[in-house]
C-alpha cells in the first residue's frame, strides 16, 4: 500500500515517525476537541478525589523530612510512632499518585481508542467521519480495552514496571483492533500484529513523551516565572477550611496545558506503525486488508459497482489488471 509516496511496508522507523507527525498536523484541529475534553475530565476528578490526600500528606511532610534527614545523617533508628508517621506519609503520597495516574491513564486510553480507527482510515486513504468513528467506538469491546490498558497498564507500571511495559507493547494496538470488524479477538490480533515491532512501539511512545517534555520544559519555566505560587498559598487552597477548588482546577489546567494540547500525538505516531505491522502480518492473521467505509459511502451503492477489491490493500479496482494500481501487488492469480 503506497502512502505518502512510498510503500508503507518498506518504511523505516523515521519515515513512519514522519508520517505520524503529518497525521498529527493535518488532523489536529479535528482531534484536539474530543481529546482535550477527555484530558480535562481527569483534572476535575483528581481535584475532587485527591485533594484531601494531598493536604494530609503536605501536613506531615515536614515531620517526615526531619526524621528522614536524621536517619541519613546520624544513622538514627526511628521510634514506633515515627515509623507509623513514615508509613502514613508513604501511603498518602503514593496513594494520591496512583489514583491520579489511574484516572489520567484511563481517559488517555479512552480518547486514543475512540479516535484510533479514524486515523487508520485516514492514513490508508479511506474516507472517514470522526463523529461516526467515535460513536462506533463506544461498544462492548471498549470495556475490556479500558480494563487492561486503562487500569492494568498503570498498575503494572506503578508497582513492578516490567509488567506494565509488557502490557503496553503486547496490547497497545488493541486501540485499533477492537474496532476492526475482521478481528473477533482484538487482544490476540493486537499481540500478533505487535510481534516483531516491540522496540518500535517503545520508540514511538518514548518519542511522544520526549517531544511533550521538550515543549513542556520552557513552558513551565515561563509559568513559574510569571505565576509564583508559594507553599502557603497552595496549602490554603488544599485546606478544608479555605479550600478553593476553582484555583486548584486552574492550577492543574495551566501546568498540564501542554500535555493536553499534545494529547493526539501518541495515537498519531502509533497509527503508521500499526498499519505497517498489520499489513506485514496478513498471513498470520488469516484476513486481508478490507476497505473501511462510512455509512455515507455505503448509501452510495458500493455493492452495485462492477470490479474487484484488491485482496492485499482493499483498493477498489474498476477494471481487472495484472497488478493493483494502489499497492502494486500482483493480481495474476485472480485471472
Amino acid at each position: 500500500m503506497e502512502i505518502y509516496g512510498k510503500d508503507v511496508r518498506s518504511k523505516s522507523f523515521f519515515e513512519l515517525f514522519s508520517d505520524g507527525i503529518r497525521l498529527f498536523l493535518s488532523n489536529y484541529l479535528k482531534l484536539i476537541v474530543p481529546l482535550f475534553v477527555l484530558s480535562f475530565i481527569p483534572i476535575l476528578l483528581n481535584v475532587f478525589l485527591v485533594t484531601d490526600l494531598l493536604y494530609q500528606s503536605n501536613i506531615i511532610a515536614p515531620q517526615y523530612e526531619f526524621i528522614a534527614d536524621k536517619m541519613l545523617e546520624e544513622n538514627y533508628l526511628p521510634t514506633d510512632s515515627e515509623m507509623e508517621l513514615i508509613f502514613r506519609y508513604f501511603i498518602l503520597t503514593f496513594g494520591a499518585l496512583i489514583i491520579e495516574f489511574l484516572i489520567n491513564n484511563f481517559f488517555t486510553i479512552l480518547g486514543i481508542s475512540l479516535v484510533g480507527f479514524y486515523l487508520v482510515k485516514i492514513y490508508t486513504n479511506h474516507q472517514a467521519d470522526l463523529k461516526e468513528e467515535i460513536t462506533k467506538g463506544f461498544n462492548n469491546k471498549l470495556v475490556f480495552i479500558l480494563l487492561v490498558l486503562g487500569f492494568g497498564l498503570p498498575l503494572g507500571l506503578s508497582f513492578l514496571l516490567i509488567p506494565g511495559i509488557i502490557i503496553f507493547i503486547f496490547y497497545i494496538f488493541t486501540i485499533f483492533t477492537y474496532n476492526e470488524p475482521a478481528f473477533e479477538n482484538s487482544f490476540k490480533s493486537a499481540k500478533i500484529i505487535a510481534k516483531g515491532s516491540y522496540w518500535r512501539i517503545i520508540g514511538m511512545a518514548f518519542t511522544s513523551l520526549l517531544v511533550t517534555a521538550i515543549v513542556n520544559l520552557p513552558y513551565q519555566s515561563i509559568i513559574d516565572y510569571i505565576w509564583r505560587i508559594d507553599s502557603g498559598t497552595y496549602m490554603a487552597w488544599l485546606n478544608p477550611a479555605t479550600r478553593n477548588f476553582g484555583m486548584l482546577i486552574l492550577y492543574q489546567v495551566i501546568y498540564g496545558l501542554i500535555s493536553m494540547l499534545l494529547s493526539p500525538l501518541l495515537v498519531c505516531l502509533l497509527t503508521p506503525l500499526y498499519v505497517q505491522s498489520r499489513i506485514k502480518k496478513e498471513a498470520l492473521l488469516q484476513t486481508s486488508w478490507k476497505p473501511y467505509t462510512t455509512q455515507s459511502e455505503k448509501s452510495e451503492g458500493f455493492k452495485v459497482k462492477k470490479g474487484i477489491y484488491c485482496p492485499f490493500c482493499g483498493f477498489f479496482i474498476s477494471e481487472i489488471s495484472d497488478a493493483c494500481p494502489n499497492c502494486g501487488r500482483s493480481l495474476e492469480f485472480m485471472a
